[in-house]
């Protein structure tokens, strides 16, 4: 999944993602995931090595934007 898609899915409290696309809430005991209809969160056994940042990602999704500009207004 590309970084913008995993912007653009993201569900409500969602602070991080797994590599195998669960959406994870980040809290003092570990990680929650999304119950059901995604409104609930519960515990879950996430690794933090197979775990990326949403804010990591939205950062990099500007990034890619400033140099898409760039390259747009230099070619």
């Amino acid at each position: 999944m590309r970084n913008q898609e995993i912007l653009g899915n993201t569900p409500e409290g969602a602070t991080h993602i797994e590599n195998n696309g669960y959406y994870l809430r980040a809290c003092a005991g570990g990680f929650m995931e999304p119950e059901g209809s995604g409104v609930d969160w519960d515990y879950s056994c996430a690794s933090h090595c197979e775990v990326r940042s949403l804010e990591d990602i939205r950062h990099i999704v500007e990034l890619e934007g400033i140099i898409q500009s760039y390259r747009e207004a230099h070619d």
